[in-house]
């Protein structure tokens, strides 16, 4: 199935529009078409250590992936994008699917005014691995099942529209239909239900117990407006950001009709980065405003959020590379949420305060063929952890082989690495590019 067929009329009429309006551009002239092929085929394997576990299947990922690419380019700067990846699963059920990564027709309208339309991989913010002002769809399954990290960036159907000026560039995304953020369905990784009665729970489980697990579907009127407007102050970047849209993630749970939900989501915030002390410094700020009556109050919805970030990266070396990043999570207007949560003093939500940190470190060896990587996730406040270790062998020009594993621990289900502190695995994967 191709997963990025259109869901209505309407989406489809509003793209048909604007494709119309910016292809009678008066001084845009036909594309020059060459065809050129490239892309990659990359099986992948990764196994459990035991079977311990809501989920008993060791084996995580049995998989074959292509990639297959091309643009166009036209005489006066605009493009083509394709980037269609294809799936064969050979795991229970060996399926197969599609997916259209990349569409797009980007255009320059003028000198300082561009606009790009179509599927594209969107995403914006100095932050690693922790999405602070980026709010464009994220795949986590990648993150968690020994994928190439770049398949955690999932696409959209959007328009997008910057404009350069002098006194900042301005960047805005519009998405019509909402896209959510690709997570744990509790197939081959387990999920934590928001009710903490239920915890840990695989999908079995969940329709053993009459729970409706089918998230509900996006549509046009759930459609996302991301901002940006980005300066460049001496050798630093600054930038602000606005979203309007939704929560990434089903954060709420009505109780009643025992179906979870995405809550509605709006957010200001702010970043910087640039040279220090011989490293590279960045931080972002956020507050996080969850439009719900009763947010902070229950349980079933999480309270509104405010986020300070910072990192740094030094590279002693060409061949060598560090990094630390420190994130804080602070709930507002949440009493009622910890009152409710009062008898599980161990949650995730029950503390106001929360922290996390990120070690990074890189060294490549054999002329750059070679790089070994390691990247520790902790969660302080929560006590849980994540350990990724990674080699990365090219080779030749077009052979590339990846060997890594991925450890998990957490003191409570509820917390960002609770459904996987029983998953630890290995991963392998053999990339050919042509």
């Amino acid at each position: 199935m191709l997963l990025c067929k259109l869901k209505s009329l309407s989406y489809l009429g509003f793209f048909l529009f604007v494709l119309l309006v910016s292809h009678g551009y008066s001084h845009i002239k036909p594309a020059s078409a060459a065809i050129n092929l490239r892309g990659f085929v990359e099986p992948a394997y990764s196994v459990r250590f035991d079977n311990v576990g809501p989920i008993s299947d060791r084996n995580m990922l049995n998989e074959t992936r292509f990639i297959m690419e091309n643009q166009w380019y036209g005489r006066q700067g605009e493009m083509l994008d394709l980037r269609l990846l294809g799936a064969a699963d050979f795991s229970t059920g060996h399926s197969s699917d599609l997916e259209l990564r990349a569409a797009s027709v980007f255009v320059p309208l003028t000198t300082n005014l561009e606009l790009s339309l179509g599927r594209q991989v969107l995403d914006w913010g100095p932050a690693q691995f922790e999405f602070v002002n980026d709010y464009f769809s994220k795949d986590f399954t990648a993150f968690f099942l020994g994928r190439d990290l770049e398949f955690m960036k999932a696409p959209s159907d959007a328009l997008r529209v910057r404009w350069y000026s002098a006194l900042a560039d301005f960047d805005l995304a519009v998405i019509p239909e909402f896209h959510s953020d690709i997570g744990p369905a509790g197939q081959k990784i387990p999920l934590v239900h928001p009710d903490p009665d239920t915890g840990l729970v695989s999908a079995d489980q969940l329709r053993a117990a009459g729970i409706d697990q089918t998230f509900p579907v996006s549509s046009p009127e759930r459609g996302e407006v991301h901002l940006r407007i980005s300066r460049l102050v001496s050798s630093w970047e600054t930038a602000l950001y606005g979203y309007r849209g939704h929560t990434g993630t089903p954060a709420g749970y009505d109780q009643q009709a025992e179906q979870f939900y995405y809550p509605q989501l709006a957010a200001v915030g702010g970043s910087i980065r640039g040279p220090l002390l011989g490293g590279i410094f960045w931080s972002e700020v956020n507050y996080e405003d969850i439009r719900e009556p009763l947010a902070g109050d229950t349980v079933g919805l999480p309270p509104d959020q405010f986020n300070l970030l910072v990192g740094y990266q030094f590279d002693p070396s060409p061949e060598r590379r560090y990094l630390l990043q420190a994130h804080w999570l602070r709930q507002l207007s949440a009493d009622g949420l910890r009152a409710a949560l009062v008898d599980q003093p161990d949650h995730p939500l029950a503390e106001r305060d929360r922290y996390r940190v990120q070690f990074a470190a890189e060294q490549s060896f054999l002329a750059d063929r070679l790089t070994l990587a390691a990247r520790f996730f902790w969660g302080i406040q929560v006590e849980d952890w994540h350990l990724r270790l990674e080699a990365d062998y090219q080779w030749s020009d077009a052979v590339r082989f990846y060997l890594g594993t991925l450890f998990y621990d957490a003191e409570n289900p509820a917390s960002r690495f609770g459904p996987l502190q029983d998953h630890d695995l290995i991963y392998t994967r053999l990339r050919y590019s042509f």
